[in-house]
């Protein structure tokens, strides 16, 4: 009989792959071997059991094993010579993956000594082969040892020189690995910093070897993601001096949105929270912008540039504590040799909300280096805005005294100063209007430039009628000349009025040609009038917003407000709309409502139709109902995707809706979110449009429609609610139907739909389905 103690494994099993040959063993004094010993035991029984019939299969799954021999050094230090590290040093892969199964039970400091030792000294195929293998070991290592998620490393100096030479062996490995062979590097590296966030300093050292690689960037990326601030900002500082390959521009602007989100997850992703950057952090990210100047010619030459301003907006948006280091960079940003993006990175200056004397500083720079380039006098107009708009909001309300230093007087005096000189040159490429326009608008909202401004404006107004009328002609050409002929003639506008008139609606372009003539001049009278009225400045910026969102936009329309500093109450836009000149966009609109149909939908929700004259009443054809709902123009940044869609038709198809008041069908698949299904007005005349979105906003709304859902109610009917406006219906990418389809077989859904819902959908209840179909709320 064996003893009690004894672990018997059948002997009449003996397997041979290839020179190696494995023998299970009897093995006496269990009780005195290491568990991990034992484990392994426990591996060799349970392979050899669950495949008898392929020992080969069996046998690819352990290592070889020579347990006297293994006993015999269990205690000698793990950087000796020990078969466990004498295997990790082995060429043969099997031994290796073998070897590093029974790292996993050492401690810490013995795993991460013999595994530098194996990245220093074995660059064998079989190690490069078992990347992946290798860095995971150090990962269930720190796991056992952690033994709870969340928990502290509280790693002794011992254990942190292993695993930082352990990083540094890494790094000796890294021109080993193939490109095809990266990811196993990259992948368990990144599982094994996330999960071991005190280690990511060590790792910088390989991210930053992994940017100046050309065919390695997306992975070294990759890994900035689980850096510190100051390590991340220091890697991409060095890949933006350094590597100027054409794949480093391509991806810089993913390196700009790595630095923005490592900043929120400093500030804890509290917006508004203090980012507090030490010394040697703040350093390092103005290296990086640094770093961006040195790059940015080498951007705009592939053809990058649009994306890294974007990117570059985005991070100075969340991070205002970041501007004073970026001004330079947003000077260099206006040198840009692409009218187009040239006028996109002065909206970007324009939106920082700089002090005035940095802006004027930027702004003569720009004109001072460069008084001759074409790119520069085609946006000339928006040179003199971004100043306006600056001063603007120094001002902060109408009426308040400007308040200019005598330094920022000067700054501004100089700046008229170097317009002049450059006039010859605007006129010459045809821009003289835009100056024109801009510079008198600029005058208009602050008067108290006028002296500083005279030399220039007795300048520019030294010019022919007959150029005059030219110049009106070629910004609209939506205006035939005998209407520009007999506007000029009757006089009722000054021509200079008058272009100001005709650019300020330049943004409404096409939607120009669907008024008549008689049309267009009352609505440039009407909008040159709201122009210089109440709010006139802040006015003509939201309309003309508007108007440049697309429907599928995510940034909300408060996000606009916000990022352009209006210093608005948003809550006074139905006084900003309730004007002629905005009705007379409603009706034009009106007439074609599947296009420009957001801007319809904006405009109907924040204008009463109380207000509106009679006739264009008629033309919308509101369902007139009594019910106090509010409709917000935004929902806080969030947005609605293209599977809006197919999830409504998903949701119809499984009765998963209710309809509220007759006219908003809810679904339940996806966002909660509903379709208006009628034009339908609230008890104060705004209006919910027929083919747009809405979302519930306030807790008490959308939890009503929830129960009313749960309880099996396919109609509620509500007093009060607040909905916000999402975006218009728009084509199913799935099936390719219209939305003119969709509303259709929305409608007919909705008058075929009874009083109660279905008691399941398929084999779950209403309310299992509502939970696992929802999203965002």
């Amino acid at each position: 009989m064996p003893d009690q103690n004894q672990e018997t494994l059948p002997t009449n099993k003996i397997f041979n792959k290839g020179e190696k040959t494995i023998i299970p063993l009897q093995i006496n004094e269990q009780k005195k071997l290491p568990r991990f010993i034992l484990d392994r035991i426990s591996d060799i029984k349970e392979s050899l059991t669950h495949n008898p019939s392929n020992p080969e299969r069996a046998l690819e799954k352990i290592a070889v094993l020579d347990l006297p021999q293994e006993k015999e050094n269990l205690d000698r230090p793990i950087d000796h010579d020990t078969p466990i590290t004498q295997g990790l040093l082995s060429n043969d892969g099997e031994q290796l993956v073998g070897n590093l199964g029974i790292l996993h039970q050492l401690p810490v400091r013995e795993a991460a000594t013999a595994l530098a030792r194996m990245t220093r000294e074995n660059h064998s195929e079989a190690m490069v082969n078992n990347a992946y293998s290798i860095i995971d070991s150090l990962r269930i290592s720190l796991d056992r040892q952690r033994g709870e998620a969340g928990r502290p490393l509280n790693l002794t100096a011992e254990e942190t020189a292993a695993i930082a030479d352990f990083f540094s062996g890494l790094r000796e490995m890294l021109p080993l690995i193939q490109p095809n062979d990266l990811e196993s590097y990259v992948i368990p590296l990144y599982t094994l910093l996330r999960e071991n966030r005190e280690l990511s300093v060590m790792a910088a050292d390989i991210v930053g070897d992994l940017l100046m690689n050309k065919d390695r960037i997306r992975e070294g990326l990759e890994l900035v993601r689980q850096l510190p601030t100051r390590e991340a900002a220091t890697a991409l500082a060095r890949m933006a001096r350094e590597n100027h390959s054409k794949e480093a521009t391509f991806y810089i602007d993913g390196a700009i949105r790595i630095l923005r989100r490592n900043l929120i997850r400093r500030r804890s992703g509290e917006a508004g929270a203090p980012l507090s950057l030490t010394a040697e952090e703040t350093a390092a990210v103005a290296d990086f912008f640094s770093g961006l100047r040195e790059m940015l010619p080498r951007i705009r030459e592939n053809g990058y540039e649009s994306c890294v301003a974007r990117g570059f907006e985005g991070l100075l948006r969340d991070n205002r504590e970041l501007l004073v280091m970026a001004t330079d960079l947003m000077g260099d940003l206006l040198m840009s040799n692409n009218p187009n993006q040239l006028r996109e990175n002065l909206k970007i200056v324009e939106k920082q909300n700089l002090p005035i004397r940095e802006t004027i500083g930027l702004l003569n720079r720009m004109i001072r280096t460069n008084p001759h380039s074409h790119n520069l006098t085609c946006n000339i107009d928006n040179v003199v805005e971004a100043l306006e708009f600056s001063l603007y909001r120094q001002r902060g309300e109408a009426g308040a005294p400007l308040g200019l230093t005598a330094e920022e007087t000067a700054a501004v005096a100089d700046f008229f100063s170097g317009l002049r000189e450059m006039l010859p040159r605007i006129r010459e490429n045809g821009h003289w209007g835009n100056l024109a326009f801009s510079l008198n608008t600029l005058l208009e909202y602050h008067p108290e430039l006028a002296s500083l401004a005279s030399d220039l404006v007795t300048e520019i107004w030294v010019t022919p009628a007959e150029d005059l009328t030219k110049e009106l002609l070629k910004l609209t050409p939506e205006f035939p000349q005998s209407e520009i002929d007999q506007l000029i003639a009757e006089g009722e506008i000054k021509i200079i009025e008058l272009l100001q008139a005709i650019k300020r609606v330049h943004f409404l372009g096409e939607i120009l040609t669907d008024f008549t003539p008689a049309e267009r001049k009352d609505l440039l009278i009407r909008l040159n009038k709201l122009a210089k009225g109440k709010y006139g400045q802040v006015r003509m910026r939201i309309i003309r917003h508007i108007f440049d969102q697309t429907s599928s936009e995510g940034q909300s329309f408060l996000s606009m407000l916000q990022e352009e500093q209006l210093n608005f109450d948003i809550s006074k836009l139905p006084e900003v709309f309730n004007d002629q000149a905005v009705y007379d966009l409603i009706s034009v609109l009106a007439d074609n409502p599947q296009t420009n149909k957001f801007q319809l939908a904006l405009l109907l929700s924040q204008t009463s139709l109380t207000h509106m004259p009679q006739t264009l009443r008629e033309k919308l054809k509101p369902i007139l109902a009594d019910m106090e709902f509010k409709i917000k123009p935004e929902h806080g940044g969030w947005w609605l995707c293209d599977m809006a869609e197919p999830r409504l038709m998903e949701s119809m198809q499984n009765t998963a809706v209710v309809l509220v008041n007759g006219s908003l069908l809810v679904k339940f698949d996806g966002k909660f979110t509903a379709l208006c299904l009628q034009t339908t007005t609230t008890k104060e005349g705004y209006a919910f449009l027929e083919g747009t979105w809405y979302s519930p906003v306030d807790k008490a709304t959308r939890e009503a429609i929830k129960d009313s859902f749960d309880q099996g109610r396919a109609k509620l009917t509500l007093e009060q609610a607040e909905w916000a406006l999402m975006r218009p219906l728009e084509q199913n990418f799935d099936s390719g139907q219209s939305a003119e389809e969709i509303l259709r077989q929305a409608r007919e859904f909705a008058q075929s739909l009874g009083d109660r819902l279905p008691d399941t959908i398929g084999e779950i209840s209403r309310e299992e389905y509502r939970e696992a179909k929802r999203e965002g709320g």
